[in-house]
This record gives structure tokens, sequence and C-alpha cells, in this order.
């Protein structure tokens, strides 16, 4: 049995006995785009040179890209990343189906061509696959991160393939020639021990996440992270999850463990705690973006210069259900 028949089937089943509905497709492509196209013209209007990077989904730039809102959802980013372009997938250091790269690196092609930041995420450590990504994202002139482990944890040691590095402030993430890509702080044990350590490297640009141990960073902590060992300045930004929803983020209520609201839709089964939203409706979108407590907002008050887009392929989720795609 195919797989989206499968997963439809569980989900109608989990559905029925919840007694909840799946809404009727809202068009989940193009929902998703102007929730990028809205919350990226909320945060520049507010932070001038904001940037806004969108993490995997990249079938949403798929051809061709005639509409109003298709160029408007490009015209709202500064970057995209890219998941297991060539290790990872299924499994931390497996080889990447090539249908994949056959399929993703046209898109990512044409939007380097716009002018758009393409970073390069790899799950594998051994020196060969890291010399062959590195290799291979220079020549399309994207920039790769290798790294050490799956649950993205941990800085590279040494600077696994690195070898270009920024002398000039990096206010954009077009000036950056490599990146960390850090969001799971907690096995450094203390905030200072993960502030010291990222404070430590010459990354052109890192990704964090905006909380440590359920609070956000400060804007001083901000501070000790925005220049490089070397005094250059880099750019720090914060990653945000928009197509599920995190138990673990200031966010969520108890409450919602046993009555969990129409918009919260499954617990995504590869990660725990992580429930995918039905990323369309309006209280989804005041959860991330629209008021002083609103995440973004506090995102912004900390002084991150711009946000990581995760989960930004939901709508794939919702597609396997029988939905349309725009």
């Amino acid at each position: 049995m195919q797989r989206g028949l499968v997963l439809a089937l569980l989900v109608a089943l989990w559905s029925a006995a919840s007694g909840r509905v799946l809404a009727a497709d809202p068009g989940y492509r193009d929902s998703m785009r102007r929730l990028v196209i809205d919350l990226s013209a909320y945060a520049k209007a507010r932070r001038s040179g904001f940037q806004v990077i969108t993490q995997n989904g990249n079938a949403l730039f798929e051809a061709p890209m005639d509409t109003v809102l298709k160029k408007r959802y490009l015209a709202a980013i500064d970057g995209v990343g890219q998941e297991s372009l060539r290790f990872g997938d299924p499994a931390y250091g497996d080889r990447t189906p090539a249908e994949t790269a056959d399929y993703v690196l046209p898109i990512l092609r044409f939007l380097k061509a716009q002018g758009k930041v393409v970073l390069a995420i790899e799950y594998c450590n051994e020196p060969d696959q890291v010399s062959e990504v590195f290799a291979a994202d220079e020549r399309d002139d994207f920039l790769p991160f290798a790294a050490p482990a799956r649950n993205l944890d941990s800085i590279p040691s040494p600077l696994a393939g690195i070898t270009a590095f920024s002398a000039s402030p990096v206010e954009t993430l077009a000036q950056a020639k490599n990146f960390l890509y850090l969001i799971d702080p907690e096995g450094y044990g203390s905030k200072e021990a993960f502030l010291s350590a990222v404070a430590r490297t010459d990354y052109d640009a890192v990704v964090i996440d905006a909380l440590f141990d359920g609070e956000f960073l400060s804007s001083a902590e901000l501070g000790r992270l925005r220049h490089k060992s070397s005094g250059a300045r880099r750019l720090v930004l914060a990653y945000l999850s928009i197509g599920e929803a995190e138990d673990y983020r200031p966010y969520w209520r108890q409450s919602w463990n046993r009555h969990p609201p129409s918009w919260i839709e499954s617990e995504n089964p590869r990660w725990k705690g992580d429930f995918r939203v039905r990323y369309w409706d309006p209280a989804w979108h005041a959860i991330l973006f629209g008021s002083p407590s609103s995440y973004v907002d506090r995102i912004l008050e900390a002084g991150f210069d711009g946000v990581y887009l995760d989960t930004v392929d939901t709508f794939v989720y919702f597609e396997e259900l029988g939905g349309k795609g725009d």
C-alpha cells in the first residue's frame, strides 16, 4: 500500500476517534506561502535588514512561478535551507537517494540564480563524505554544513570542510561564506557553557534556538554571539518552527495535552512533542507574530538578525491526505 494512502487512513482513524474533522483544503501550498509572506513583511517592517530563511518545502518554488502570490513568496525570503541533499536520508550517514537531488537541485539552482542564498545541511561526518559535499556545494555556490549529529546539538570539530571565512562584517546572509546550525544546546549543561562555545567560533552566521532552558535569550546574551572570536560582525539567526507546534515552547498550555485547540492536528511520530498544525489558522498566526508576546516579536526584542523557518514542508502532510497543491 502506498505511503500516502497509509498515512491518510491512519489520520482518518485518529480524526474519527477524536471527533475532529479535517478542514476543507484551503490551498495548502498557497496558505504556507501566505504565512511566510505575512510573517516576513511584519518582521522586516520592524527591523531593517531582518533576514528570513525557509527550510525544506522547496516544492513551493516549483516552476512555473507564474502567479503574483508565488512571486511575492520568492521576494519575501533571503535564503533557503535544504536538509539531506546528499547525505542523511533516510538515516544519518546514508547517501540520499539520487532522485531526491535530481528533483531538488534544479529548484535550488533556480533560487541561487534569483539571488537567494542556499544553505545545504548534510547529516554526515565521515571525512570522504564531508569532502564530497563541500566540493559539490562549492561548484553550486551553496553554503554547506556537515552536522556532526542528527539532533544538531554540537559544533563540528575541527570545522568540517570549511576553508572560507568572511573578513568583512557580515550583516546579510549573502555576505556569509559558512554557517553553524546548532539548535539543541542541552548537551552544554549550562547557558554560560553554550554561549561561550558559540562565541569562540568564527562562523559567519549561526542558527540557534531563541530559547535556553525555556527562556528567551536576552539582548545582552545575543550581543556576546554577534561577533566572532576574531571580533568581526556575524549574523545570529533564530530557529522557529511554523508548521508544527512544540509542547516545550512558552506558548504551549498544559490544558492542550488533554484538550488541544482545533488548529492542532496530530503529533509528528518522528519528533516527540512536535504537533502538526493547521498553519492557515489565524489563532496559530497570532502565536507566531503580531503582538508583543508573540514569538517573532520576542525574537525581534532579543535582537536576532533573522529567523530560520522550519517545517515549511508541513503542506506535504496535508496534501498526502488527499488535498490539492495550490
